[in-house]
């Protein structure tokens, strides 16, 4: 499961980087803390298209701070409510559960004002994070927990600091430090403390996020591997599955459709299905032969996943980027090095807000009014779902179809039971007034064909609009 953890210093002036992080660096979860998010700041702005769950603890009384975590969609992510006690304290806890594991993650954001620092505070948002961690399954600590005064190497802190309470929290609590190089300039702000060290490997220093001051950290947790659910397809990419027939309407012969539905004894199929149901069934396994018939198709042999691939001026505008911030890194003192890192940083901030409004303005150009609104509404949309449930045994409902299963039958356990009796209803029509038959003419029915969309059909339940 691979992680990266960052302070964003304000995520509303970087969503094309954010979207890249989500959509191009394979990454399972993505914990931020200073998001500067406020409740005006929808969730689709954040996640277009849907790829992750959305957890946020936004800071709304003043400017700054707050804590976001988004976990990839193929993940079961459950919540963890916070005490009341603990309102002024800025984190959030999420369980992630796969098929034979477990993990807790608590993301934290300390602030440098005088109020968090102080040791009545820290104490506070220390005593939250101990009881949260008191679990029996892996518990991670990640985030900006601003304690410079520690030298997590030898374990020493400045004395009469508040910093000294982080030390004394992570060691009184088995915890293991595992960021050890800095995160912002000289100082390891940004830590990853866990109670199983060794599930955690390949930890590594990249490059800010946008102009952040503060480094990413990306780790590696060593569970079981993580499976991807059906392929979909979004702006950003497609991917192809197999087993779909897709219809080559260019291709088609709409003439021999037309004679074969003109000679086709319509009277005797309506005649021999009595029922709304099995009229429509008859009906449209008429039109599939029809379409199968004189529609040319091909189907996708071997399943094939293409991977969303970022533009070329951005992948090299990123390269870019993470060279010269190595070298700087590796000699903070040259000038030269550090002015050539912050015209590369804005040449890629440039080249990512440069294809986003590329795919914007392709999505225009189309003059497609649907794919408009569909792109408009995903960015205004707070899509949270149906989260995990928890049954009356206590296990977890997880998957879809379990979720179905439970609501279902607690649904069906509080409905009445139908008892086979009708209840009398007095009639509001006049005595001489009767609903004998409905009739469609030929006329009615072509007037609402020709209102039909023409839009090119994607699967086989769409091709009947559009082959009438």
């Amino acid at each position: 499961m691979h992680i990266s953890s960052f302070n964003a210093r304000s995520l509303c002036n970087k969503l094309p980087e954010l979207h890249h992080t989500l959509y191009y660096e394979n990454l399972h979860v993505v914990a931020i803390t200073e998001t500067w998010l406020n409740s005006k700041t929808p969730d689709g702005l954040l996640d277009p298209n849907n790829k992750y769950h959305i957890f946020r603890c936004d800071r709304n009384e003043r400017r700054g701070g707050g804590v976001c975590v988004l976990v990839n969609r193929d993940l079961c992510a459950i919540n963890v409510n916070v005490s009341d006690a603990y309102t002024d304290v800025e984190l959030l806890c999420i369980d992630i559960i796969g098929h034979n594991f477990k993990c807790r993650l608590i993301t934290v954001y300390r602030s440098t004002d005088d109020a968090h620092q102080s040791e009545m505070q820290t104490k506070l948002l220390l005593q939250c994070v101990e009881n949260l961690s008191c679990v029996s399954w892996p518990c991670f600590v990640m985030g900006d927990l601003n304690a410079p005064a520690i030298n997590w190497s030898n374990l020493t802190v400045s004395p009469n600091c508040p910093d000294s309470y982080v030390l004394n929290f992570a060691i009184n609590n088995g915890f293991t430090q595992m960021v050890t190089k800095p995160t912002r300039k000289s100082n390891i702000l940004d830590l990853v403390l866990t109670n199983e060290p060794n599930t955690v490997f390949d930890i590594t220093i990249d490059s800010p996020f946008g102009n952040s001051d503060h480094h990413c950290v990306n780790f590696t947790l060593a569970f079981e591997q993580v499976t991807s659910k059906a392929p979909t397809t979004t702006e950003y990419g497609s991917e192809s599955i197999a087993g779909i027939k897709h219809y080559q309407w260019s291709n088609a012969d709409f003439d021999g459709m037309s004679d074969y539905l003109s000679n086709y004894d319509w009277s005797n199929l309506f005649s021999t299905h009595l029922t709304v149901n099995s009229m429509w069934s008859a009906f449209s396994d008429v039109l599939h032969s029809a379409i199968d018939l004189y529609v040319p198709a091909s189907n996708t042999i071997t399943p094939q996943k293409r991977r969303m691939v970022c533009p070329k001026n951005c992948r090299k505008a990123l390269a870019r980027k993470r060279c010269l911030w190595r070298k700087h890194r590796a000699d903070p003192g040259n000038s030269s090095l550090l002015q050539k890192y912050k015209v590369a940083e804005e040449n890629c901030r440039h080249a990512l807000r440069e294809a986003e409004i590329k795919r914007e303005r392709q999505i225009i150009s189309n003059n497609n009014l649907g794919s408009f609104y569909k792109h408009v509404n995903s960015r205004l949309a707070c899509r949270t779902g149906v989260g995990v449930l928890r049954k009356g045994d206590g296990t977890v409902a997880a998957t879809d179809t379990s979720k179905a299963e439970l609501l279902n039958n607690y649904f069906s356990s509080v409905c009445t039971k139908d008892d086979g009796s009708l209840p009398a209803f007095d009639k509001l029509a006049p005595e001489n007034v009767a609903f004998s038959n409905v009739t469609f003419t030929p006329e009615n029915v072509e007037r609402v064909m020709r209102k039909l969309k023409k839009v090119l059909p994607v699967d086989q339940m769409d091709s009947l609009p559009f082959c009438l």
